[in-house]
């Protein structure tokens, strides 16, 4: 591991020089050195370094340190950090913890339990063990005066206990340090004693909580008294949805905006407001919480309801209602942002009507689009779904919802399209999602008895010719297909590729890309031929060998390459025949599905490293210079420089 990580440095050195020949890493500075330990995580910088000499040592303990655990970690090396951090813990500045590793769980509390971090300064916990007690992990926190940034990030399926969001809450929405400054608390809680407290951090210049729960605790009202305790608030991203119907919250107002509105909580250092909220709400609360922001340049809504009242569904497509709204509650932005998805019953909108009437912000941004989708997945339902999306093209602030999704049924009828080529034009990525019109039970069935059920090749390629009516296929670069259903699409996406010339980058299932519909299909020949990036996934990664035959046979001007591998034991033979059958590959990616292989008894990522040398020579028999990283799961090596890659970060 440690030739592996010196070997990074090197290539760190020699960019940041601008050297041609690789310096001895001894020569280098001090100053260098220490610079070039700052991009370590802790366990990768122990491991390599801790044991060269006394002066890298004495380097070590000026060291900013960063520990980043996850699932991809295992007991042994949280006990080897661990160790490390005996005489280290002190020089900790950031940590990212996710509660479970591969063998052990936890870890929060254990790591917390064993080390005092007194000059941490970010923290970061996923995934939290709904058992892993908090309490004292809470109260060590609390006492630390160089805590800059806390987030947590926790997902719907694995919900905290009320006890540990108690603490969380608590803890650092009360918490006073004044270098302070980002809190994160991505968990759904109604947090019943934020409005109760007096005194809370009055330096917080960046806040993002969920709040959920009953329609009479958590509504769109909750966030005006984040405004009254956070004076200092910059960006402010709240979340909001509740467990009960929601179209019932529009029928109440609760008791005390009526004392906000003759006393409002003026917040002057607000710019960025991010809102996603899941209830029925009314335009008085938003109007009111709006009119708080004057210095507001930001505004960012999502609103997805599944249940609402007519009133509600045509208030929030009205634009005229926004640009009242907007223009006198925040007549300062420069981004105007709002996505909406409502599911209705027994409407009919007028689509010229509803797109007319955001014309106001058309004409304030000049680049401010907007675009609305209706669809009904469900034909023995009469509920329809209706989206919308206005945004500015040179404005990117948006951090989730940041592609418009349109999904383009078969039986597909454009209305009001004035234009007579494609209602979908300029697009250069496109994802292609197949789902099988069979069951996956039955589709296994049919398998074990290689029973062939593809189907008619006329409606596979009317289905193609619709998707080319709506979407301009000459423009695409990169292709996405996915598919659960290897073999009864192959005429469709025959056809797909044959309508998009102009495709470099592809992304598809190996056993339907090596299919004899496709692979054998002479008229692809020059589809295959153009393209530079290929992604080949597999299931339970499992790509045979024979399968890195047929590749170099048929994808000639490859430069950037990824595969999914079960098998580590045929990875040279793998390098064997891509090396010399891929003149032009530059860079090759492999995922290691480390969990199978262990899970059967198989080889872990650990005989990747024991295999080192062999990959040397291997590949040095056909390349002079080349670097092979390795990280978590994953094996990149570079035989020059990658074109695909060149506009994407390394990190270390």
């Amino acid at each position: 591991m440690s030739k592996l990580i010196i070997e990074l440095s090197y290539s760190l050195v020699a960019s940041k020089l601008g050297m041609n020949e690789i310096t001895q890493f001894e020569d280098l500075s001090n100053d260098l050195i220490l610079e070039i330990f700052d991009y370590f995580h802790a366990f990768d910088l122990f491991e390599a370094f801790s044991s060269m000499n006394n002066r890298i040592s004495l380097i070590l303990s000026y060291t900013r340190v960063h520990i980043v655990l996850s699932k991809l970690h295992s007991q042994r090396e949280f006990d080897l950090l661990s160790s490390h951090l005996i005489h280290h813990a002190h020089q900790v500045v950031s940590i990212s913890l996710q509660d479970e590793l591969r063998n052990l769980s936890s870890i929060i509390y254990l790591l917390f339990t064993l080390h005092t971090f007194e000059n941490l300064q970010s923290c970061t916990f996923y995934s939290i063990h709904p058992l892993t007690p908090l309490e004292n992990v809470m109260k060590k926190l609390a006492s630390l005066n160089h805590l800059v940034s806390f987030r947590i990030f926790q997902s719907n399926d694995m919900p905290l206990s009320n006890l540990n969001k108690s603490y969380l809450s608590e803890t650092f929405l009360a918490h006073r340090s004044s270098k302070l400054r980002s809190i994160e608390l991505s968990f759904r809680y109604y947090y019943p004693k934020l409005i109760s407290h007096l005194r809370l951090n009055s330096t917080l210049t960046s806040l993002r909580i969920v709040f959920h729960g009953s329609m009479f605790a958590c509504s769109i009202d909750s966030i005006l008294p984040i405004l009254r305790h956070y004076c200092a608030l910059r960006v402010l991203r709240i979340s909001i949805s509740s467990n009960n119907n929601s179209y019932a919250q529009a029928t109440m107002i609760p008791a005390f905006l009526t004392t906000y509105e003759v006393n409002p909580p003026i917040s002057f250092s607000i710019t960025t407001f991010d809102l996603s909220i899941g209830t029925c709400f009314y335009f008085r609360s938003l109007r009111l919480i709006l009119s708080c922001m004057p210095n507001l340049r930001r505004f960012i809504i999502t609103i997805i309801v599944l249940t609402s009242t007519n009133s509600f569904c045509k208030n929030v497509f009205n634009g005229h209602l926004w640009q009242q709204l907007l223009s006198n509650s925040a007549p300062h932005l420069d981004v105007f942002e709002i996505f909406v998805m409502i599911k209705y019953a027994n409407t009919k909108p007028n689509f010229d009507s509803l797109v007319n009437s955001f014309d106001y912000f058309a004409r304030k941004f000049g680049d401010w689009h907007v675009a609305i989708h209706q669809s009904r997945r469900n034909y023995n339902t009469q509920k329809q779904q209706l989206s919308l999306h206005g945004f500015r093209y040179s404005k990117q602030v948006r951090h989730c919802h940041t592609n418009l999704c349109v999904s383009i049924p078969i039986d597909i009828k454009i209305r009001n399209n004035l234009s007579p080529y494609q209602l979908f034009k300029n697009i250069d990525r496109l994802t292609i999602e197949i789902n099988s019109p069979m069951r996956a039970c039955w589709i296994k069935i049919l398998n074990l008895f290689r029973i062939c059920y593809n189907f008619d090749k006329i409606d596979q390629k009317e289905c193609a010719e619709k998707i080319a009516s709506s979407v301009d296929l000459t423009n695409i670069t990169k292709l996405s297909i996915q598919s659960n259903d290897s073999t009864s699409q192959s005429y469709f996406i025959t056809e797909i590729f044959l309508a998009t010339s102009h495709v470099i980058q592809l992304r598809i299932c190996h056993s339907l890309i090596f299919s004899s519909i496709l692979y054998h299909n002479s008229s692809l020949t020059p589809f295959f031929n153009q393209l530079q990036s290929l992604y080949l996934q597999s299931e339970y990664g499992r790509f045979p060998l024979k399968y890195a035959s047929k590749l170099v046979q048929r994808f000639p001007s490859i430069i950037h390459l990824e595969l999914e591998v079960y098998s580590i034991g045929l990875l040279k033979s793998f390098l064997n025949i891509l090396l010399d059958g891929l003149p032009r590959l530059a860079h090759l990616k492999i995922h290691f599905y480390q969990n199978n292989l262990i899970a059967k008894g198989r080889h872990s990522i650990n005989d990747i490293l024991e295999r080192w040398c062999h990959l040397r020579s291997s590949i040095a028999e056909t390349h002079d210079t080349f670097t092979i990283r390795i990280t978590g799961q994953l094996m990149n090596i570079y035989l020059s420089g990658c074109a695909i890659c060149a506009n994407t970060k390394d990190f270390i």
